[in-house]
């Protein structure tokens, strides 16, 4: 139990928790202990309507155990086991990757680029959660969504997350890499990707939260990041319909090479789109038609 002991305000509860998470190293840890102590986003906690209320022995121990959590540099998202995105709440633990606010940028252009995409299937690649998917499948209600993975636990999250927002009927999931998929599609409408974009050197700079908890395998993508990214746009000209959009999201800096990857692929209209921080997030580009065109 901490110092604060079982007599303690909710008050004097969320001072030590920020006190002990800034000892942690953890950042913002005012903020941070108010969201970790706080049951949701969307809630009114106690401890806005009834700071000075004493916290009673099990809330105590509750509080305790978060705190420690936290302070080991566990993600929030995990401690929580829920993200918010797109307005949504999503499933997550430590087998997926934490969805990132950056990643509605992608989900806005390839909302975007539906409208003048051929009839067929969108496809999300390396889906981990889910959460590209089924925001997909709630938004595009005539669009059938496929979603790949290699990782089978991470398909384990995204079959509750599609159960969860009820979109069973509308989304199919496949383990394994979209190049070898069992699945019976050929050619799809649009390909959406987020895929591993971090480099081997960034891996070893990344904060605690990432590198100790969240799953490598969905972040990093060998020495220049760019391996799992290379590989699909490779595949472009055999995996996208006639006038069918490739929809990806890359990493700082890495717009302008995997640009180039898209030209070499025989991909027009090839352009990048960025984020609220006006970094070139997600770059698309476009199959010719039967036309040529």
């Amino acid at each position: 139990m901490s110092e604060v002991g079982r007599g303690g305000t909710r008050r004097e509860w969320l001072r030590w928790a920020t006190d002990r998470m800034r000892d942690a190293g953890v950042p913002d840890p005012a903020r941070e202990a108010w969201r970790l102590l706080t049951p949701s986003d969307c809630e009114v906690p106690a401890f806005v309507t009834a700071p000075d209320a004493t916290v009673d022995a099990r809330e105590a121990a509750s509080l305790d155990h978060l705190v420690t959590r936290r302070c080991r540099r566990e993600p929030l998202a995990y401690i929580r086991r829920s993200v918010e995105f797109y307005s949504r709440t999503f499933r997550v633990d430590p087998r997926v990757l934490i969805p990132r606010p950056e990643t509605e940028t992608l989900v806005d252009v390839v909302l975007a680029m539906e409208p003048g995409a051929p009839p067929g299937h969108v496809v999300d690649v390396g889906t981990g959660s889910g959460v590209i998917a089924v925001t997909l499948a709630l938004a595009l209600a005539d669009r059938p969504i496929v979603a790949t993975d290699t990782s089978g636990e991470a398909l384990q999250v995204a079959r509750e997350n599609v159960r969860r927002h009820g979109v069973s009927d509308r989304v199919r999931l496949f383990h394994g890499d979209l190049v070898c998929a069992p699945c019976d599609i050929l050619a799809f409408a649009v390909v959406v990707a987020n895929l591993p974009y971090v480099t081997e050197e960034e891996w070893a700079t990344l904060a605690p939260e990432v590198s100790r908890w969240e799953p490598r395998g969905a972040l990093v993508s060998g020495a220049d990041g760019l391996d799992a990214i290379r590989r699909l746009v490779a595949r472009a000209p055999r995996i996208l319909l006639p006038g069918g959009w490739m929809v990806l999201e890359v990493g700082a800096e890495q717009g302008g090479e995997v640009g180039a990857m898209m030209r070499a692929a025989g991909l027009l209209q090839v352009r990048s789109y960025r984020d609220l921080r006006q970094i070139e997030r997600v770059i698309v580009g476009r199959a010719p038609r039967e036309d040529g065109t």
